[in-house]
């Protein structure tokens, strides 16, 4: 037996064991531990592994501790034993591979060897990644901290590297204007969202770095990610389920297919395969799949089950016949009457959303299904933060042409960014394309974060009428604070604009008719 730790205060001893030193500790199973558990830190003597937020816990007060009816150890008497543990779904915990110590009808605690379910190998994994996920992040950002102290800061333009210099200026950005330090702390900004090239002002460097807090002990995602995991089933055979899938979309975040589901019910479905091996991936898609299990709306796509198959977590979610925005967008040219149908509904779902103080933080056309029968609704969750504890956001993450000036910026940010994406998707649907979008990503980020009314506004090619024009400029202020509500825009004259919903479901029958013969080669 190795003991890898004995304080002694006021006379008791205080024996620590961790994960790797069990196996030694427990000869045979069957272990008895006759005693209590304490809830207390403040029960035991004062020992610093015990104030560690990076652990977990189980404090007995133990009377005796026996293998078989023999004395496991020599202790004295009213000791303590520390276990570290996971707690798994059947209310036991995890002491190592194969033990667990289970709570008897007469309050003592028994180790057992035993076969653990699907659902509690699930459950034991899952954790370990998200506490491996957790000290890996700590980590890295140690490790950028080090190599952020260590490098010089970027006080001007001219103190950049030559190639960041002429990249600049191949996008015909006018470098007098990085003089400005706000404009410059933009750009350094977008270098390390486009290039991944991390430069900071001395400003930047000296200002709060806020700590990386794993998912599982934010109590704005905790919750979701618990039920996702409890959700996703283990199902060798969930193969079976499926025929006909047909690859609909692919991009970083996994594939899309669409299928016929023929257990336990006969369903046309999409389903979403993403890659679950390492524990970024999947911590990753449990928040995704666990927004999507608590964001159900008309205006927002159907959960229907999940998956866990191989190396993958399979999100099924309900067929929608017809295509995303964009794809209508590029047929046809939407009217005011079609925006503001499309709008009113789309500001349903940011209602809901932000209501339950969820961010989508990547509203865009791709992101926005039309069906044939004149329903719309927002797609992936992927990006979505919850603002439930905390009162903004702070990552720099989204689709750069739809992206906030405070996004941009790095400044803390909230609902009102999922309101300019809004805006710059009406744009779109006016134009044709995103406004910026002739122009390289570079110098369009750095047009949204700088110049944004005078860069979007000179875009537009339709005149726009009064309360259309009204509604658009109030999503797209460049001060965060300033843009309306989902509700307010809701309420706004130009809604009272919208196309029936028949008038709706024609016109998209039409254009993804026509989307589908352009695909077969014919037309």
């Amino acid at each position: 037996m190795k003991r890898c730790d004995v304080a002694r205060s006021m006379g008791v001893s205080l024996m620590v064991y961790n994960e790797a030193n069990i196996s030694d500790m427990i000869r045979t199973p069957n272990l008895h531990l006759a005693g209590r558990r304490s809830d207390r830190v403040d029960d035991v003597p004062n020992d610093p592994r015990l104030k560690s937020t990076d652990e977990r816990f189980a404090v007995f007060s133990v009377r005796s501790i026996q293998s078989h009816g023999l004395p496991l150890c020599r202790k004295p008497e009213n000791g303590i034993v520390v276990f570290d543990l996971l707690e798994i779904p059947s209310n036991y915990y995890q002491l190592d591979n194969g033990l667990r110590l289970q709570r008897t009808d007469d309050g003592d605690f028994i180790i057992d060897n035993v076969q653990y379910t699907l659902d509690e190998l699930q459950a034991i994994a899952t954790k370990q990644d998200a506490i491996l996920l957790k000290k890996q992040k700590i980590a890295e950002e140690d490790e950028r901290q080090r190599k952020l102290d260590a490098m010089h800061a970027a006080t001007s333009f001219e103190a950049l590297p030559e190639d960041v210099k002429k990249l600049i200026r191949s996008v015909k950005i006018d470098v007098e204007s990085l003089k400005d330090p706000t404009r410059f702390e933009a750009m350094l900004n977008i270098l390390r969202f486009t290039e991944k090239r991390d430069f900071r002002t001395f400003a930047m460097r000296n200002r709060h770095v806020i700590k990386y807090t794993a998912p599982e002990d934010d109590p704005s995602t905790s919750r979701l990610l618990h039920r996702a995991q409890q959700e996703a089933v283990v199902d060798p055979k969930a193969k079976k389920y499926f025929k006909s899938s047909e690859l609909t979309g692919k991009g970083g975040f996994g594939k899309v297919f669409f299928a016929e589901q023929h257990q336990p019910a006969f369903n046309m479905v999409a389903i979403k395969k993403m890659k679950h091996t390492n524990a970024k991936e999947k911590t990753a898609n449990y928040l995704e799949l666990g927004f999507l299990i608590e964001c159900q709306h008309p205006n927002i796509v159907k959960y229907m089950s999940s998956f866990l198959f191989n190396d993958e977590l399979w999100i099924v979610t309900e067929f929608m016949s017809g295509g995303t925005l964009r794809d209508a967008i590029k047929v046809k040219k939407l009217d005011e009457s079609h925006i503001a149908f499309i709008s009113r509904e789309i500001l349903k779902a940011l209602e809901y959303l932000h209501y339950k103080k969820i961010i989508h933080r990547d509203v865009k056309s791709d992101n926005i299904m039309l069906t044939t029968d004149g329903n719309v609704k927002l797609i992936d969750m992927g990006l979505c933060d919850s603002l439930s504890i905390k009162e903004h956001s702070n990552s720099m993450c989204g689709s750069a042409m739809y992206m906030s000036p405070e996004v941009i910026q790095n400044q803390p940010y909230g609902y009102p960014t999922d309101i300019w994406g809004f805006g710059i998707t009406i744009a779109e649907m006016l134009n044709g394309s995103t406004p910026n979008n002739s122009v390289p990503k570079l110098m369009g980020m750095y047009r949204s974060a700088c110049y944004p009314l005078e860069t979007i506004t000179l875009d537009l090619k339709k005149k726009p009428s009064a309360e259309m024009h009204q509604f658009f400029s109030s999503c797209i202020h460049p001060d965060q604070y300033e843009r309306p509500t989902a509700q307010e825009l809701l309420n706004m004259d130009f809604i009272k604009k919208a196309a029936p919903k028949k008038v709706m479901s024609d016109m998209l029958v039409e254009i993804f008719l026509a989307n589908a013969l352009m695909d077969t080669g014919l037309f």
